[in-house]
């Protein structure tokens, strides 16, 4: 074991460790104050260790090894932040990964707007005071054929406000085959509650008829609330009433149908593995009183609850206070306000909203993908072979709806380390790389990888494996990707 004086005398001043390009990039992105407190800590800590006789190399003293003690309390300084991840799962709307991404030059647009003062609640042509919902409102009118819309912060808050502007103290009437619970363990009757409105459940969980309904309806009824399973399917022995039955049912009692649509899909030619996925336009055109639905969905736009239908009945939810606690922010209206404007050229839509260019991919552009990864894995003596694994598309939209897909896999007994301590290096890296394990395969569904992730993936990878093989940094260039 090498003498403490000695040891001591091996750290080297944090001036010149400063001054190493590891630290100096690290300053880039933490900021010079932050990193100097940390290096101080860390010293301080070894000579520490050294007292006690826990340091035994002088390997840990170099500057490769204090710059990993700095970097993993950068890491922890950071582990709450939002940042960037490159998504290998498959799933397209990732909940606990946002949801529907946006593209690039849409959110250049956002920033070109956001950035500066705009003409959120001013009519510019009238030189006088308007509403934020006005560009949103007459996009939505056009696009739905609807007399009026509003925008909340999620669908959630658009059906309590519903409920609590149009059925107070009054019933509002559900299937008990839909009071479902959505993300974060909130359910439908929860939500309900809190708006004023009474439940009555009507029918059993796998089947309800329109006689349910009828039988249910009196004098305290406001509305019967249709409510789309978005994220669960009820198969086998089940029935349930049409919209347009319920509509007709409801407007000869003299009562509201407000319809949860939840994933909300206005795509007018969507791909193939949404075909049975009912739409906006549909519920419009059933005659609905109002309907609700997510905007970072199957809209493919940013989280927000969007109402459309009567214009008295929205004027109604407009004018109720807690509307204004649960409006939206200017960059999210920005936002969507751009996803809007996409949607009248369904061949834009597809070209310019991810959920729809990955949604829209074919097999063999998937499978070139995975030869592609394979390639510059190879290269790093990792051997990957294609699968084909089961794909869904998140995010509480399309439930019950899997399909099979191409994926990169690495199989545990192809490779001399252990495929979970390689997922965490994804995980944990400078641009973290979400993948997954089954059957003891790790698997890349390269699906969710726009083209400009490819390079950063692969870099992400060869990154990873080098921790995974050699613990200590490595010196070496970044290689070049193509």
């Amino acid at each position: 074991m090498p003498d403490k004086q000695q040891l001591f005398r091996s750290i080297p001043p944090v001036d010149g460790l400063l001054q190493e390009e590891s630290f100096r990039d690290l300053a880039r992105v933490w900021g010079e104050s932050r990193l100097y407190q940390s290096v101080q800590k860390q010293l301080a800590e070894l000579r520490q260790a050294i007292g006690r006789g826990e340091i035994e190399s002088q390997d840990e003293l170099s500057p490769a090894g204090i710059f990993m003690r700095v970097k993993r309390d950068y890491e922890e300084d950071n582990a709450l932040l939002l940042q960037p991840v490159i998504n290998c799962t498959g799933i397209s709307l990732h909940t606990n990964l946002g949801r529907s991404p946006l593209d690039r030059n849409l959110m250049e647009r956002v920033v070109d707007i956001g950035h500066a003062y705009s003409n959120l609640e001013y009519r510019l042509q009238e030189g006088r005071r308007g509403s934020r919902y006005d560009a949103l409102e007459d996009q939505l009118k056009k696009l739905l054929g609807v007399e009026s819309a509003m925008v909340v912060n999620n669908n959630a808050a658009a059906v309590m406000l519903m409920l609590r502007a149009l059925a107070r103290d009054k019933e509002a009437i559900v299937s008990r085959g839909e009071l479902v619970e959505i993300g974060g363990k909130f359910r439908v009757p929860d939500v309900m509650e809190e708006s004023g409105a009474t439940l009555r459940e009507v029918g059993t969980t796998n089947k309800t008829r329109l006689e349910d309904y009828e039988q249910a309806m009196g004098d305290e009824t406001a509305c019967i609330l249709k409510v789309h399973r978005s994220n669960f399917r009820l198969e086998g022995f089940q029935e349930e009433v049409s919209i347009e039955d319920l509509v007709k049912l409801a407007h000869e009692k003299g009562s509201l149908i407000l319809y949860d649509l939840g994933s909300g899909l206005l795509h007018p030619e969507p791909p193939a593995i949404l075909r049975n996925e009912p739409t906006v336009q549909e519920a419009v055109a059933a005659g609905c009183d109002l309907i609700s639905f997510s905007g970072d969905k199957l809209l493919g736009g940013p989280q927000a609850g969007i109402i459309v239908g009567r214009k008295n009945l929205i004027e109604q939810i407009k004018a109720n206070p807690l509307t204004r606690a649960l409006r939206c922010d200017k960059l999210t209206l920005i936002a969507l306000q751009e996803t809007l404007r996409i949607y009248p050229d369904p061949e834009r839509i597809n070209r310019e909203i991810p959920l729809f260019r990955m949604l829209s991919q074919t097999s063999e552009e998937l499978i070139a993908k995975c030869q592609k990864l394979a390639h510059h894995l190879s290269s790093e003596e990792l051997p990957a072979k294609i699968i084909e694994t089961r794909g869904e598309v998140g995010g509480g939209s399309a439930p019950g709806l899997y399909f099979t897909t191409p994926a990169l896999a690495i199989e545990g007994k192809d490779v001399d380390f252990s495929l979970d301590v390689l997922e965490e290096a994804l995980r944990l890296g400078e641009i973290p790389v979400i993948s997954f394990i089954q059957n003891d395969q790790l698997i890349f569904d390269l699906r969710t990888v726009a083209d400009e992730e490819f390079a950063p993936l692969v870099e992400a990878i060869q990154e990873a494996l080098d921790k995974v093989r050699n613990p200590m940094p490595t010196s070496g260039q970044k290689r070049k990707v193509e």
